[in-house]
Protein backbone atom coordinates (compact mmCIF):
# COMPACT_ATOMS: atom_id res chain seq x y z
CA UNK A 1 0.00 0.00 0.00
CA UNK A 2 2.55 2.54 0.86
CA UNK A 3 4.67 1.57 -2.68
CA UNK A 4 1.76 2.21 -4.68
CA UNK A 5 0.61 5.54 -2.75
CA UNK A 6 4.18 7.03 -2.71
CA UNK A 7 4.51 6.34 -6.40
CA UNK A 8 1.05 8.14 -6.85
CA UNK A 9 2.82 11.22 -5.32
CA UNK A 10 2.04 10.73 -1.56
CA UNK A 11 4.48 11.38 1.29
CA UNK A 12 4.59 8.20 3.16
CA UNK A 13 5.37 7.41 7.11
CA UNK A 14 5.36 4.71 9.15
CA UNK A 15 5.73 4.38 13.29
CA UNK A 16 5.86 1.48 14.90
CA UNK A 17 6.83 -0.90 17.86
CA UNK A 18 5.96 -4.50 16.99
CA UNK A 19 9.54 -5.87 16.02
CA UNK A 20 8.02 -9.02 13.06
CA UNK A 21 7.50 -5.81 10.84
CA UNK A 22 11.06 -3.95 11.22
CA UNK A 23 12.96 -2.41 7.98
CA UNK A 24 15.28 -4.85 8.01
CA UNK A 25 12.45 -7.51 7.17
CA UNK A 26 11.60 -5.47 4.23
CA UNK A 27 8.04 -3.45 5.46
CA UNK A 28 9.67 -0.17 5.54
CA UNK A 29 9.23 -0.76 1.35
CA UNK A 30 7.65 2.38 -0.01
CA UNK A 31 7.93 4.72 3.07
CA UNK A 32 10.09 7.96 3.00
CA UNK A 33 10.42 6.96 6.77
CA UNK A 34 10.16 4.17 8.66
CA UNK A 35 10.80 4.13 12.39
CA UNK A 36 11.20 1.41 15.03
CA UNK A 37 10.56 2.66 18.10
CA UNK A 38 12.05 0.23 19.83
CA UNK A 39 11.74 -1.51 23.59
CA UNK A 40 11.35 -4.60 25.90
CA UNK A 41 9.51 -6.45 25.05
CA UNK A 42 7.97 -3.55 23.04
CA UNK A 43 7.47 0.49 23.19
CA UNK A 44 4.18 1.25 24.43
CA UNK A 45 1.32 3.98 22.55
CA UNK A 46 2.89 6.66 25.14
CA UNK A 47 6.26 5.83 24.32
CA UNK A 48 5.74 6.01 20.71
CA UNK A 49 3.54 9.39 20.58
CA UNK A 50 7.04 11.70 20.21
CA UNK A 51 7.81 9.57 16.88
CA UNK A 52 4.00 9.52 15.77
CA UNK A 53 3.68 13.42 16.36
CA UNK A 54 6.69 13.94 14.57
CA UNK A 55 5.64 11.62 11.62
CA UNK A 56 2.36 13.99 11.83
CA UNK A 57 3.82 17.05 11.62
CA UNK A 58 6.12 15.92 8.77
CA UNK A 59 2.95 15.35 6.57
CA UNK A 60 1.78 18.30 7.37
CA UNK A 61 5.00 20.52 5.99
CA UNK A 62 4.47 18.52 2.67
CA UNK A 63 1.98 20.07 0.41
CA UNK A 64 1.60 16.16 -0.76
CA UNK A 65 -1.25 14.44 0.39
CA UNK A 66 -0.14 11.83 2.49
CA UNK A 67 -0.04 8.24 4.49
CA UNK A 68 1.22 7.86 7.88
CA UNK A 69 1.28 3.73 9.29
CA UNK A 70 0.58 3.37 12.75
CA UNK A 71 1.38 0.07 13.77
CA UNK A 72 0.65 -0.36 17.90
CA UNK A 73 1.38 -3.62 19.74
CA UNK A 74 -1.10 -3.34 22.90
CA UNK A 75 -2.83 -4.53 24.12
CA UNK A 76 -0.41 -7.87 23.54
CA UNK A 77 1.45 -10.28 26.33
CA UNK A 78 2.67 -9.25 28.66
CA UNK A 79 -0.67 -7.80 29.87
CA UNK A 80 0.46 -4.90 32.01
CA UNK A 81 -1.78 -3.43 34.87
CA UNK A 82 -3.04 -0.08 33.96
CA UNK A 83 -3.78 2.15 36.98
CA UNK A 84 -6.37 3.90 34.76
CA UNK A 85 -8.04 0.75 33.95
CA UNK A 86 -6.93 -1.78 36.58
CA UNK A 87 -9.99 -3.63 36.02
CA UNK A 88 -8.20 -7.16 38.25
CA UNK A 89 -6.95 -4.94 40.74
CA UNK A 90 -9.81 -6.35 43.44
CA UNK A 91 -9.66 -10.15 41.82
CA UNK A 92 -8.33 -12.83 43.97
CA UNK A 93 -5.61 -14.78 42.46
CA UNK A 94 -1.60 -13.75 41.70
CA UNK A 95 -1.54 -14.03 37.89
CA UNK A 96 0.25 -10.59 36.70
CA UNK A 97 0.32 -10.83 33.47
CA UNK A 98 4.06 -11.42 33.11
CA UNK A 99 5.75 -13.21 30.59
CA UNK A 100 7.08 -15.95 33.54
CA UNK A 101 3.46 -15.83 34.32
CA UNK A 102 2.33 -16.76 31.11
CA UNK A 103 4.81 -19.31 30.73
CA UNK A 104 4.04 -21.48 33.64
CA UNK A 105 0.88 -23.07 31.31
CA UNK A 106 2.45 -22.21 27.88
CA UNK A 107 4.38 -24.55 28.13
CA UNK A 108 2.19 -27.31 30.32
CA UNK A 109 -1.07 -29.14 29.55
CA UNK A 110 -2.61 -27.32 32.27
CA UNK A 111 -4.50 -23.86 32.33
CA UNK A 112 -5.25 -21.15 34.67
CA UNK A 113 -7.59 -21.74 37.24
CA UNK A 114 -11.43 -19.76 37.03
CA UNK A 115 -9.48 -17.17 39.62
CA UNK A 116 -7.01 -16.99 37.40
CA UNK A 117 -8.71 -16.94 34.04
CA UNK A 118 -10.83 -13.80 35.82
CA UNK A 119 -7.49 -12.12 36.32
CA UNK A 120 -5.84 -12.94 32.93
CA UNK A 121 -9.32 -11.36 30.74
CA UNK A 122 -9.26 -8.43 33.96
CA UNK A 123 -5.56 -7.34 32.68
CA UNK A 124 -6.17 -8.10 29.42
CA UNK A 125 -9.24 -5.92 29.26
CA UNK A 126 -7.39 -3.20 30.97
CA UNK A 127 -5.16 -3.13 28.38
CA UNK A 128 -7.80 -2.99 25.62
CA UNK A 129 -9.32 0.01 27.75
CA UNK A 130 -5.69 2.12 27.43
CA UNK A 131 -4.97 1.96 24.56
CA UNK A 132 -8.63 2.97 23.52
CA UNK A 133 -8.34 6.11 25.70
CA UNK A 134 -4.85 6.63 23.71
CA UNK A 135 -6.66 6.34 20.62
CA UNK A 136 -9.09 8.70 21.68
CA UNK A 137 -6.54 11.36 22.73
CA UNK A 138 -4.68 11.45 19.46
CA UNK A 139 -7.82 11.31 17.35
CA UNK A 140 -9.12 14.57 19.31
CA UNK A 141 -5.46 15.84 18.36
CA UNK A 142 -6.07 14.98 14.77
CA UNK A 143 -9.58 17.04 15.14
CA UNK A 144 -7.99 19.73 16.64
CA UNK A 145 -5.87 20.27 14.06
CA UNK A 146 -8.28 19.92 11.10
CA UNK A 147 -6.73 16.21 9.80
CA UNK A 148 -10.13 14.92 10.72
CA UNK A 149 -11.73 16.79 7.81
CA UNK A 150 -9.95 15.72 5.46
CA UNK A 151 -8.01 12.15 6.61
CA UNK A 152 -9.36 8.39 6.09
CA UNK A 153 -8.79 6.66 8.78
CA UNK A 154 -8.53 3.12 9.20
CA UNK A 155 -8.67 1.15 12.60
CA UNK A 156 -7.73 -2.56 12.32
CA UNK A 157 -5.59 -5.40 13.54
CA UNK A 158 -3.52 -8.08 12.87
CA UNK A 159 -5.15 -10.77 15.80
CA UNK A 160 -6.93 -11.39 18.83
CA UNK A 161 -5.40 -13.78 21.65
CA UNK A 162 -6.48 -17.21 22.69
CA UNK A 163 -7.07 -16.49 26.47
CA UNK A 164 -7.01 -20.09 26.46
CA UNK A 165 -10.40 -19.78 25.10
CA UNK A 166 -9.38 -23.28 22.83
CA UNK A 167 -6.03 -24.33 24.99
CA UNK A 168 -3.86 -21.68 23.54
CA UNK A 169 -2.91 -18.35 25.92
CA UNK A 170 -1.76 -16.73 22.62
CA UNK A 171 -1.89 -16.37 19.38
CA UNK A 172 -0.39 -17.71 16.14
CA UNK A 173 -1.59 -21.35 16.68
CA UNK A 174 -4.90 -22.08 15.37
CA UNK A 175 -8.03 -20.16 13.53
CA UNK A 176 -10.45 -19.70 15.88
CA UNK A 177 -12.57 -16.61 16.20
CA UNK A 178 -11.09 -15.13 19.00
CA UNK A 179 -7.97 -14.84 17.03
CA UNK A 180 -9.59 -14.01 13.96
CA UNK A 181 -12.43 -11.33 14.44
CA UNK A 182 -10.83 -8.26 14.81
CA UNK A 183 -11.86 -4.72 14.90
CA UNK A 184 -11.90 -2.96 11.37
CA UNK A 185 -13.52 0.54 10.83
CA UNK A 186 -13.22 2.86 8.11
CA UNK A 187 -13.74 6.49 9.12
CA UNK A 188 -14.15 8.95 6.04
CA UNK A 189 -13.05 12.56 5.62
CA UNK A 190 -14.92 14.59 7.91
CA UNK A 191 -17.23 11.16 9.64
CA UNK A 192 -20.21 9.96 8.56
CA UNK A 193 -23.05 12.32 8.40
CA UNK A 194 -25.58 9.60 8.63
CA UNK A 195 -24.42 7.69 11.50
CA UNK A 196 -22.17 4.29 11.51
CA UNK A 197 -22.75 1.50 8.41
CA UNK A 198 -22.35 -1.48 10.08
CA UNK A 199 -21.50 -4.52 7.61
CA UNK A 200 -21.70 -8.09 9.48
CA UNK A 201 -19.94 -10.16 6.38
CA UNK A 202 -16.43 -11.31 6.82
CA UNK A 203 -14.04 -8.91 5.00
CA UNK A 204 -10.09 -10.14 5.04
CA UNK A 205 -7.89 -7.80 5.71
CA UNK A 206 -6.37 -8.43 1.86
CA UNK A 207 -9.49 -6.74 1.01
CA UNK A 208 -8.62 -3.45 3.27
CA UNK A 209 -5.67 -1.67 1.11
CA UNK A 210 -7.90 -2.30 -2.68
CA UNK A 211 -10.76 -0.62 -0.27
CA UNK A 212 -8.75 2.49 0.39
CA UNK A 213 -7.17 2.45 -2.91
CA UNK A 214 -10.83 3.20 -4.37
CA UNK A 215 -11.94 5.25 -2.25
CA UNK A 216 -8.72 7.80 -2.78
CA UNK A 217 -9.17 7.24 -6.59
CA UNK A 218 -6.00 5.27 -6.75
CA UNK A 219 -5.53 2.16 -9.20
CA UNK A 220 -4.79 -0.89 -6.95
CA UNK A 221 -2.06 -3.22 -8.86
CA UNK A 222 -3.09 -6.47 -10.89
CA UNK A 223 -1.34 -8.42 -8.55
CA UNK A 224 -3.18 -7.25 -5.54
CA UNK A 225 -4.95 -10.62 -4.33
CA UNK A 226 -7.75 -8.49 -2.67
CA UNK A 227 -11.34 -6.84 -3.19
CA UNK A 228 -12.29 -3.31 -2.84
CA UNK A 229 -15.63 -2.92 -0.98
CA UNK A 230 -15.46 0.63 -1.40
CA UNK A 231 -18.76 0.91 -3.70
CA UNK A 232 -21.16 -1.55 -1.44
CA UNK A 233 -19.76 0.79 1.15
CA UNK A 234 -20.78 3.98 -0.27
CA UNK A 235 -24.02 2.24 -1.14
CA UNK A 236 -23.58 1.62 -4.97
CA UNK A 237 -23.83 -2.19 -5.58
CA UNK A 238 -23.87 -5.45 -3.52
CA UNK A 239 -21.24 -6.54 -1.03
CA UNK A 240 -18.00 -8.17 -2.70
CA UNK A 241 -18.17 -10.97 -0.33
CA UNK A 242 -16.94 -14.19 -0.72
CA UNK A 243 -15.37 -16.91 1.61
CA UNK A 244 -12.75 -16.47 3.70
CA UNK A 245 -8.98 -18.61 3.68
CA UNK A 246 -6.75 -18.70 6.75
CA UNK A 247 -4.01 -21.25 6.92
CA UNK A 248 -1.75 -21.15 10.12
CA UNK A 249 1.24 -23.46 10.16
CA UNK A 250 3.78 -22.40 13.51
CA UNK A 251 5.62 -25.49 15.41
CA UNK A 252 3.64 -28.47 15.68
CA UNK A 253 0.48 -26.85 14.79
CA UNK A 254 -1.34 -27.16 11.25
CA UNK A 255 -4.61 -25.96 10.43
CA UNK A 256 -6.68 -23.95 7.92
CA UNK A 257 -10.19 -22.68 7.94
CA UNK A 258 -12.52 -21.56 5.62
CA UNK A 259 -15.22 -18.94 7.06
CA UNK A 260 -18.48 -18.22 4.43
CA UNK A 261 -20.96 -16.47 6.30
CA UNK A 262 -22.05 -18.08 9.43
CA UNK A 263 -20.85 -21.23 8.01
CA UNK A 264 -16.98 -22.20 9.08
CA UNK A 265 -14.77 -25.19 8.35
CA UNK A 266 -12.04 -25.67 10.48
CA UNK A 267 -9.58 -28.31 9.11
CA UNK A 268 -7.56 -29.16 12.30
CA UNK A 269 -4.33 -31.20 9.93
CA UNK A 270 -2.60 -32.10 13.31
CA UNK A 271 -5.38 -34.07 14.88
CA UNK A 272 -6.51 -35.20 11.79
CA UNK A 273 -9.98 -33.23 12.28
CA UNK A 274 -12.19 -31.70 10.19
CA UNK A 275 -15.15 -29.68 12.16
CA UNK A 276 -17.95 -27.46 10.52
CA UNK A 277 -19.33 -24.82 13.00
CA UNK A 278 -22.60 -22.85 12.73
CA UNK A 279 -21.03 -19.14 13.97
CA UNK A 280 -24.50 -17.46 14.12
CA UNK A 281 -25.90 -20.68 16.64
CA UNK A 282 -21.94 -21.36 18.19
CA UNK A 283 -20.16 -18.14 17.95
CA UNK A 284 -18.08 -19.24 20.90
CA UNK A 285 -16.69 -22.28 18.65
CA UNK A 286 -17.76 -25.27 21.27
CA UNK A 287 -16.22 -28.38 19.85
CA UNK A 288 -19.24 -30.50 21.07
CA UNK A 289 -21.42 -28.39 19.32
CA UNK A 290 -19.79 -28.88 15.98
CA UNK A 291 -20.29 -30.87 13.49
CA UNK A 292 -17.49 -33.79 13.25
CA UNK A 293 -16.50 -34.29 8.98
CA UNK A 294 -13.62 -36.44 10.38
CA UNK A 295 -12.86 -39.16 7.67
CA UNK A 296 -10.37 -41.90 8.22
CA UNK A 297 -6.92 -41.34 6.33
CA UNK A 298 -4.81 -44.75 5.19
Amino acid sequence: LAEVLRDSGYATEGVISNGNVVPDLGFGQGFDRYEHVGGRPYANAEQMLPAVREALAALNDDEAPGFVYLHYVDPHDPYHRQPEFDFAADLPGTFDGSRAAIDVYRHSSTKPDAEELARVHGLYDGEIAWIDARLSELFAELERTGVLERAWVIVTSDHGEGLWQHGIPGHGQHVYEEQLRVPLIFRPPGGLAGGALTVSEPMGLLDVAPTLLEFLGVAAPAAFEGRSWAGALAGRGELPARPVIIDEKVDAFDMAAIIDGDDKLVLDHTRHLNLLFDLAANPGEVMGEALNLNVHRD
